[in-house]
């Protein structure tokens, strides 16, 4: 009996893995510009976009990804491109937002990691010949605690959806 749990708990895992990857939209991707962006309340609750850039370089360079680190602002999307996109709540509110926040000691952040390409498209029914985004892949968490471990956490959580990626472009990369 215990055998079959965990088989079933094997192919339950591997068909999770691979509901990101059915199209294998990763395939031959091995070169990716990286973008990283937080929003001001991330900056209030310790965020900083370099140690944010170093969990995602870190772990794609284990696999022998090539990551080029790109401003948001200076991004061109000619590769494929992670991106990481942080937005952040610092303090909790009352509805009347004219009072001084409850606790300003709190933070919670959205940390959401796409993987996007921009090719060039033709649309016989429109006419439309232009650039187009492509969704690659994409998960998103939620991060919450004290202003002192919530940088920390964020990190855990962008390493751990970066990984999350790296082994559905492995799926997608294997023979």
């Amino acid at each position: 009996m215990r055998a079959f749990i965990a088989f079933a708990l094997v192919l339950a895992v591997m068909g999770s893995s691979e509901a990101q990857t059915r199209f294998k939209l990763l395939k031959g991707a091995k070169s990716f510009e990286l973008v990283v962006g937080a929003d001001e309340p991330s900056n209030a609750c310790g965020i900083v976009e370099a140690r944010i850039q170093d969990q995602v370089m870190q772990v794609a360079q284990s696999l022998g990804l090539t990551l080029s680190p790109t401003p948001i602002l200076r991004a061109e999307f000619d590769l494929p491109t992670l991106v990481v996109t942080i937005i952040s709540k610092h303090g909790i509110f009352t509805d009347d937002l004219s009072k001084k926040p409850l606790l300003q000691n709190i933070c919670a952040s959205s940390i959401r990691l796409t993987a996007v390409a921009r090719p060039n498209v033709t649309i016989d029914a429109t006419g439309y010949k232009g650039g187009a985004v492509v969704f690659l892949w994409g998960q998103q968490v939620l991060e919450a605690g004290d202003v002192l471990g919530h940088k920390f956490g964020v990190e855990r959580a962008v390493r751990d959806l970066t990984k999350k990626f790296a082994m559905d472009w492995v799926l997608d990369n294997r023979p």
